[in-house]
């Protein structure tokens, strides 16, 4: 879970009878960074989002409670990356501005080997791509990208393709039985 309960946001892991550990960081008060977006890859360590470097990058928590940088960027170039996700056994999938774009920019889907190796960019989109999701072998990718002209649920189903993006299937573009504007009229959007 994320938390603020040590002074910043934080990490924890549940580790039974109502305690919790630190996870990817020793420090729970510096307000100067956050840690944010935990997913748990098979292995059973924990890939997450934080801007301890001054941008948010890809990070491994680390057995002895600390953590390791997967994303690097140039600092006069730097890219935000958001939702990691486990690709399979030994790669994640996850969301990521351009270099130097500003803030709130459209992302594009991007996959990566656990020790920071092999980056590969799924999608070249002018929509933003985000909120990855695989199935557990790795071959396939459901997210949210607003190309249709609103957010849905969209498919890559074979992330290891030549163009992976090329394949890109929109899941959730269908009339509902009801009224298909959400409230006050704007058209509706599919998430998560």
């Amino acid at each position: 879970l994320v938390s603020d309960r040590g002074g910043a946001l934080r990490i924890y892991e549940e580790t039974g009878e109502g305690a919790a550990r630190l996870a990817g960081s020793r420090d729970p008060g510096d307000r100067s960074w956050s840690d944010t977006m935990p997913a748990r890859l098979p292995d059973g360590r924990i890939v997450f989002v934080s801007d301890r470097d001054g941008n948010p990058e890809i990070y491994i928590a680390a057995a002895d409670g600390g953590a390791s940088r997967l994303t690097f960027d140039p600092s006069d170039r730097r890219a935000a990356d958001s939702g990691p996700a486990p690709l399979g056994r030994d790669r994640i999938v996850f969301a990521r501005t351009e270099a130097s774009a500003v803030p709130g920019a459209p992302r594009d889907l991007f996959a990566m080997r656990l020790d920071g190796s092999g980056m590969t960019r799924l999608t070249r989109h002018s929509a933003d791509d985000g909120e990855p999701s695989a199935t557990g072998d790795g071959r396939s990718i459901v997210f949210v990208s607003g190309r249709t002209g609103t957010a849905r649920i969209h498919l890559i189903p074979d992330a290891q393709a030549a163009d992976p993006e090329a394949a890109a299937v929109c899941l959730s573009d269908f009339e509902l039985p009801r009224s298909s504007a959400a409230p006050g009229g704007r058209a509706s959007e599919d998430t998560a």
